[in-house]
């Protein structure tokens, strides 16, 4: 299976200099690990999920609460797209940790809970879904970046 992850960052996310690049090298690590994690397990009724990040700084915002915001999956296509956004807020809210700890704790949730809803929308078109095994590959995909805090 294949994941595609884009990003759009709306400028300095922090009062902390280059909060936004810790951010974009994050993704950068983060997409790689992803793709590598995948790209040897097969989901029926599932090839691809392409996931769009957005995240408001001091430039551009691009959502009003951090969450996941849209989510479509394409039977034909087999692929499911979403849409997660991060307000420019969520850095400064509780629980108050590093800008990358919080960055890769919000990714993890968000994969896991994506997994949870993708789930449910092959179910509905009749296909059979490992939710413990996506939820084990994101875990397993992210450890390399936990370590490193």
């Amino acid at each position: 299976m294949e994941i595609i992850l884009s990003a759009a960052i709306g400028g300095e996310i922090t009062a902390d200099c280059d909060g936004g690049k810790t951010i974009h090298s994050s993704i950068i690590k983060m997409r790689a690990s992803l793709k590598e994690g995948f790209k040897k397990i097969f989901f029926e009724g599932l090839n691809r999920i392409k996931i769009n990040l957005y995240i408001g700084g001091d430039v551009s915002a691009y959502c009003d609460k951090t969450s996941i915001t849209v989510t479509r999956y394409s039977h034909t296509k087999k692929e499911c797209a979403a849409e997660l956004c991060i307000d420019k807020n969520y850095w400064t809210s509780e629980p108050v940790l590093p800008i990358k700890k919080k960055f890769i704790l919000f990714i993890e949730k968000s994969l896991i809970s994506l997994g949870e809803i993708i789930g449910k929308k092959l179910k509905a078109v009749g296909c059979d879904f490992d939710c413990k095994l996506f939820k084990e590959t994101v875990i397993k995909s992210l450890a390399e970046e936990q370590k490193k805090l």
